[in-house]
């Protein structure tokens, strides 16, 4: 029997009555508690503004000022639960199962962190993502203020301000994609790359929020008790959605708008036994568009966006009347067969996407590639980053220290300057990150969540039934995209706030609170009577003045980027004095990201600074360690100003964290047979003549080594390399003894 199906043996005037009240009315209310509506305006805020705010004055326009809003607003949540403990003097208590996996991921973020070769980075992530240990502490936070939140009161609004952020990312999605941005977007913007990203910047992040926020617009179109306007209008809404989908151009976003689906499957074999089919009827074209829109169109017009949304508008129309009918018959006959539909139903949808793979079987294979082929060599890699350290793993985000030490041949030599931080894909970012220890606590999270979004569906009827079986279709859609992708800031809370939703709607009704011992209540003295009357305006003083001294750090990397952003301005205008205090300002503001101390020298070397060119070159590389680049921009540096002990010390970590680069094995071969070491540099280059690279810098290279060394041999197949590899015939290729045939 399915899980939404268990429960419909009622009485039907029970559950028309039940249709009339808000969904979410599976538990019984607790007393309101101080603080919720203050903090349920506050997680508004938070899932409409994270995946939606943009500032142009920064370098990183979107993800910078997206972990900034996430990271703020999420202790601002957290001020508001501690208020709420020294007012009330309550905690929610949670079933055990939440509380001990919630406390052991806790607890394995902290450990892995700690053991960690790099702290800082594991618990602040990446200053681009910031996906790190307190991003995800931070999200356990938001769990728990959700969870008690839907404990109290009705958590509609939070998934209504999931269909609102849905609606702006479409909206301006669309408005890119038919040439009326009202932003002008620079040049500079060079990681987005496609024409459409609406406000996440890059077209997959974007896609993903969309697909896994999809059935909750589905709900509100097709399951949702809102009058007709409001349910004809996301009818046309999902239309939008859909057209969207299609510019993303995106596997990512059409994976998880898929999982939508469920919940139209959901809607239609709920209904009453005679009428299923009519109910079939009515989702199959929105069901159609949502699974084939993005397979077969390309770029769609005004006029196919506007006839799309009439259509599912429509079609969202005919279930209102359908509903209404249902509502107003008498019969209050019991439907015994409702789980009879399931299994003819999923196998008729399973043959329509039989016949959707057959018709467009090119089109899907060659989704698949472009999105798997780069991400397959990615997992690889991190799999082999977990067997090095399988029980704590090497601290999360730390990914790009140690991607390149753990490629392909194949890979490095046709990618070789490819950098890559994430391994684009969540559950292995965790697991190379964190290796067993946080891998299986995130686990035992995610099955608790999954357990009780299960028992929220299955312990309530019609709408509410309907309501949570949206949820935890977003919650799987979440992961869907996930297993392909990265926690940004404007993807990375949405499980948090849908599995507070679903744990509220499957725990127990009866669960009382943890009384503290500060609890009001009974004989006190009248001083003491006066404490209590205090205590409210204490709590509220003492964690305004920790929430403001709190925005300094919380917003370091953002100010830090405004002034990159100011710096490149600056450069721009020709201004080598404002770059320098610009790089400054962004080196005080986030000391350990040592990507701005590389800025940094390559501005001091412009200006014919090499000696402290070098000093700010060998601190970005030490505060980036396993970067192949940023080794080799070190040793580099080092030559420059003839510091040959840390030329060869860079120049052997460039290789050691690269080993099949031939960049970094011709330089290093080159300084040893510049500097009496034949033996050391004849080994490097017979590495490097193993690795068939077409790159004609360095084979280049390789002659002038070849001839110092005195290997003639070498050094006319390396030049005869150079004139192959060459796409257009170089001049010093004219010579007929070193010109390939038919060149």
């Amino acid at each position: 029997m399915p899980i939404f199906a268990i429960g419909q043996r009622t009485n039907r005037k029970a559950i028309q009555l039940k249709n009339k009240a808000s969904p979410n009315l599976v538990n019984g209310r607790s007393d309101p508690a101080p603080g919720d509506r203050l903090l349920l305006i506050v997680l508004v805020v938070l899932i409409v503004g994270t995946p939606t705010v943009f500032l142009r004055t920064v370098r990183l326009s979107f993800t910078i000022p997206q972990v900034t809003f996430l990271w703020v607003v999420a202790v601002l949540v957290l001020a508001l639960g501690l208020y709420r403990i020294a007012v009330g003097g309550e905690l929610d208590r949670g079933p055990m199962s939440y509380l001990v996996a919630a406390s052991s991921f806790a607890v394995g973020l902290v450990l892995t962190t700690i053991v960690s070769p790099q702290p800082w980075v594991a618990f602040t992530g990446l200053s681009a993502r910031g996906a790190g240990a307190f991003t995800y502490l931070l999200c356990l936070v938001v769990l728990y203020a959700v969870y008690g939140l839907a404990r109290r009161r009705s958590s509609e609004p939070l998934v209504l301000a999931f269909v609102a952020t849905h609606a702006l990312m479409v909206f301006y999605a669309l408005l890119q994609a038919y040439g009326v941005d009202p932003v002008t977007w620079g040049a500079d913007l060079t990681h987005i790359g496609v024409q459409v990203f609406s406000t996440m910047g890059q077209a997959n992040f974007s896609s993903g929020y969309v697909g896994l926020t999809l059935p909750l617009l589905v709900w509100v179109g097709f399951g949702s008790p809102y009058p007709p306007a409001a349910r004809v209008a996301g009818g046309a809404a999902v239309g939008a959605s859909v057209v969207a989908l299609v510019y993303f151009d995106s596997f990512q976003g059409y994976m998880a708008a898929m999982v939508a689906l469920v919940v139209l499957l959901q809607w239609a074999i709920t209904r009453d036994r005679g009428d299923r089919l009519v109910a079939v009827l009515v989702v199959l074209p929105v069901a159609a568009a949502i699974a084939g829109m993005p397979l077969v169109l390309t770029a769609p017009g005004l006029a196919l966006l506007f006839g799309v949304m009439a259509a599912t508008a429509v079609c969202a129309g005919l279930g209102v009347l359908y509903d209404r009918q249902r509502v107003n018959r008498t019969s209050d006959a019991t439907d015994e067969a409702t789980s009879s539909w399931f299994w003819p139903t999923c196998f008729a949808g399973l043959m329509a996407a039989g016949v959707l793979g057959v018709l467009f079987r090119n089109r899907i294979v060659d989704q698949i590639a472009s999105g798997l082929e780069q991400r397959v060599e990615f997992w690889r890699a991190s799999l082999s980053i977990f067997r090095e350290r399988p029980l704590t793993g090497r601290g999360l985000e730390t990914y790009s220290s140690y991607f390149a030490a753990h490629r392909s041949v194949e890979h490095a030599v046709q990618w070789e300057s490819l950098v890559v931080d994430s391994p684009h894909s969540v559950p292995l970012g965790i697991l190379s990150g964190g290796g067993l220890v946080l891998a299986c606590t995130y686990l035992a999270v995610l099955l608790v969540v999954g357990y009780f979004g299960v028992l929220a569906v299955r312990k309530t009827d019609g709408t509410s039934q309907l309501f949570y079986g949206a949820v935890l279709a977003s919650w799987v859609a979440y992961h869907v995209q996930a297993s392909v992708s990265m926690d940004v800031p404007g993807l990375v809370y949405t499980q948090w706030v849908l599995g507070g939703i679903l744990i509220a709607g499957g725990a127990p009704a009866l669960q009382t609170a943890l009384v503290l011992p500060w609890k009001s209540g009974g004989h006190r003295s009248r001083s003491g009577a006066g404490v209590l009357r205090l205590r409210p305006l204490l709590s509220i003083s003492g964690l305004s003045v920790a929430f403001l001294f709190a925005i300094g750090p919380l917003s370091a990397p953002l100010r830090a980027n405004m002034a990159v952003y100011r710096a490149q301005v600056a450069l721009a205008a020709a201004d080598p004095r404002t770059v320098e205090i610009e790089l400054a300002r962004a080196i005080e503001l986030q000391p350990r990201y040592g990507y701005y101390a590389e800025a940094m020298a390559f501005l001091y070397q412009q200006g014919g600074f090499d000696e402290v060119a070098y000093f700010e070159m060998d601190r970005g590389a030490r505060l980036q360690p396993g970067i192949p680049y940023m080794a080799l921009n070190a040793g580099r540096a080092a030559l420059k100003v003839g510091r040959l002990d840390a030329a060869e010390y860079w120049l052997e970590r460039a290789v050691e964290s690269d080993p099949h680069g031939v960049t970094a094995i011709t330089e290093l071969a080159g300084f040893y047979a510049r500097t009496g070491w034949p033996a050391r540099a004849a080994s490097l280059m017979d590495d490097f003549e193993s690795l068939e690279t077409t790159n004609i810098d360095v084979w280049k290279a390789a002659e002038a080594i070849y001839l110092i060394l005195g290997d003639e041999t070498g050094a006319e197949m390396a030049a005869e390399c150079y004139c192959y590899c060459s796409p257009i015939v170089p001049p010093d290729c004219l010579d007929p003894a070193i010109l390939p045939p038919g060149r």
